[in-house]
């Protein structure tokens, strides 16, 4: 959990809703996609099942 935190500390702004942000570090950290059809998570080079 410490690794997402580091995660989301280094993360830009894109997106406004925190609770994104922890789904992103999450995905990122642990390498899983997201299933989400939110453009805006390109930004941040998430994986994502539509």
């Amino acid at each position: 959990m410490f690794d997402h935190t580091m995660k989301i500390a280094d993360m830009p702004f894109h997106h406004r809703d925190p609770f994104a942000h922890l789904l992103i570090a999450q995905s990122l950290v642990e390498k899983i996609p997201l299933v989400s059809a939110d453009s805006i998570f390109d930004l941040y080079g998430v994986p994502q099942i539509c």
